[in-house]
């Protein structure tokens, strides 16, 4: 959103449209925003769910367009539960949701994380 921000306040924001298909419902929302920093915690927190099969990792969205928790039972088996929301801030509609999916679907989710985090450069807080 600020490509030439130099500190991690501005420099972080993406612009994020989200989509949303769960079952028989269906969400687009185009004027969303996600930080860097907030995909970069969740695919690190993917990681270690994926090797460990235990635990949980989660994206929490600082303007709560999408908050997502991931959640292992130790036997390969993640429930994910979520809320995409089409306005952040107060008095937003929103998608609950919550599935069930297999550890093989975690790594192509981490991948996509890992390309987000190559063409878009996270800024630390020591920049």
């Amino acid at each position: 959103m600020h490509p030439d921000a130099p500190d991690r306040w501005d420099g972080n924001w993406l612009l994020s449209p989200i989509e949303v298909s769960v079952g028989g419902f269906r969400g687009d929302i185009t004027g969303a925003s996600l930080r860097g920093d907030e995909l970069r915690a969740l695919r690190r927190g993917l990681e270690t769910l994926y090797e460990t099969l235990v635990g949980a990792a989660s994206l929490d969205s600082m303007e709560h367009w999408l908050d997502l928790k991931f959640k292992g039972d130790g036997s390969g088996h993640i429930k994910v539960t979520g809320a995409a929301y089409d306005h952040h801030g107060t008095g937003a509609n929103a998608l609950h949701f919550a599935l069930e999916i297999d550890q093989t679907f975690l790594g192509p989710i981490i991948d996509s994380l890992k390309e987000i985090e190559a063409t878009y450069e996270v800024l630390d807080s020591n920049e």
